[in-house]
């Protein structure tokens, strides 16, 4: 049964309060980060731009460096263990970033900018889905729950994912192809509570304890997330504010923990050079690369290549999108590493990565797949990705032309299946060189995850 122990207004109050107490400004924490210098403040004194930081949580004051460095937190993780008063740096710049926020909305009126993005967006993501995958095809609920159906293991797929549905798909089906009795549910209904956290709260605490209500009627011993800020939030914050009583962890790990499992579900070899695309870890209880290496790992005729990488942040979406020049030197770098080392595909783990580097080919001599993918494909299994057959397509009437029978089983007007394109696949290519090299235009459309 789920209970919340506090109210997020009041969770957050407290933990600005605590942090701000503790907090000494020594900078060390911004020392060690990787993207301090990708902020217009690079120059500046670590010291003096983490007081300017605390005293958003302290004193309530407004800065645009202390607001800079914050949205630049990638979830790196390199600062963990460099504060010597104990705080996790990274819990408390998010905080920094919603103060922020709040008080400049507070100054100048109307909702939280990031709310009304996230709502934009929000908004075309079923779409998105449905000129890929039909309602008849989905095999997770996104709907009202049935009584009566139980899971030992519930799948939490998140919103986003929606836009990479055949993601969705493969995940639910390997993880039925180890033995697991599995039920998931994810899209519009089922949201973390990440968006409006500490901007919109009422939103974000109503949003996460239906989910989490949700999770309870199927009595589940343990539940795994796929969207690794779905993770992110509920082990960050929402593990303070609520009880539950079963496991939480990641899809990722929950693989790795069964591996074994997954090695006598895997029918056929895959023979290739394979290198993965790195990012940080999700915390001690999510050592993602490692999890999947060794999942990895148990294909046959699969060869594993290590390569060079700058892996900051946790994964390719507006979390590293929010400072464009960093994104580009590690996309970059991994497509270059790769090239050199002659490898047949580039694994991608998380959706944002999916979305960008499924054109891989396009421009360096080698595939890039969503591990979940390949996984899938060893143990039998094919998905049609029509997300990279648009992306490749690159012309909008063309989409429009090629999805036409989906757009029209979707029920949803013209102007906004054209709207869900355009924003979709009407930007520029990631992983162009003009792109990578910054010479590009490197703008993007609305991100939320």
């Amino acid at each position: 049964m789920v209970t919340q122990r506090i109210p997020l207004e009041s969770y957050l109050a407290r933990e600005a309060r605590e942090m701000a107490e503790l907090c000494t400004a020594c900078g060390k924490c911004l020392e060690v980060c990787p993207m301090v210098d990708y902020t217009p403040y690079k120059d500046q004194d670590r010291g003096f731009l983490m007081t300017l930081a605390r005293d958003v949580l302290k004193e309530g004051t407004y800065s645009e460096e202390a607001r800079a460095v914050a949205e630049a937190c990638t979830g790196s993780a390199d600062c963990l263990d460099v504060c010597p008063e104990g705080i996790n740096p990274m819990r408390m710049l998010r905080l920094v970033q919603t103060n922020s926020e709040r008080l400049e909305w507070e100054a100048g009126g109307g909702r939280p900018e990031s709310v009304a993005d996230f709502m934009k967006a929000y908004s075309l993501i079923d779409v998105v889905r449905s000129l890929q995958m039909r309602d008849s095809e989905i095999n997770w609920y996104q709907g009202s729950l049935p009584d009566g159906v139980q899971a030992d293991l519930v799948l939490m797929l998140g919103c986003n994912i929606m836009r990479t549905p055949h993601l969705a798909h493969a995940g639910l089906e390997v993880i039925r192809r180890i033995g697991v009795n599995v039920q998931a549910i994810g899209g519009r209904a089922y949201c973390c509570g990440e968006p409006g956290f500490g901007t919109d709260n009422r939103m974000s605490e109503k949003t996460t304890l239906g989910t989490f209500r949700a999770f309870d009627m199927f009595s589940p011993e343990q539940v795994v997330t796929w969207c690794p800020s779905c993770f992110h939030h509920f082990n960050d914050f929402t593990n303070d504010i609520i009880d539950y009583e079963y496991e939480m962890g990641h899809t990722t790990h929950f693989l790795a923990e069964n591996v074994e499992r997954v090695r006598k579900a895997i029918v056929k070899p895959v023979r290739k050079r394979v290198a993965v695309h790195e990012h940080g870890a999700l915390g001690s209880k999510a050592p993602i690369v490692p999890d999947v290496k060794k999942v990895l790992g148990v294909i046959p005729g699969l060869e594993l290549v290590e390569i060079e990488q700058f892996p900051y942040g946790y994964q390719c979406g507006p979390v590293l999108g929010a400072a464009p020049a960093a994104k580009r030197a590690a996309q970059r770098k991994v497509c270059e590493e790769a090239a050199k080392a002659k490898v047949d595909l580039l694994v991608t783990i998380h959706q944002s990565c999916e979305r960008e580097f499924c054109i891989a080919e396009k421009y360096y001599p080698f595939e890039a797949k969503a591990f979940i993918i390949l996984l899938a494909e060893a143990m039998g299994l094919e998905y049609e990705n029509r997300y990279k057959k648009f992306k490749m397509t690159g012309d909008l009437d063309q989409i429009m032309w090629e999805a036409r029978e989906y757009a029209a089983d979707s029920g949803y007007s013209a102007k906004r299946i054209k709207a869900a394109i355009q924003s979709e696949w009407g930007r520029p290519d990631e992983l162009s060189p003009e792109t990578l090299s910054g010479q590009g235009n490197s703008a993007t459309a609305v991100e939320v995850e």
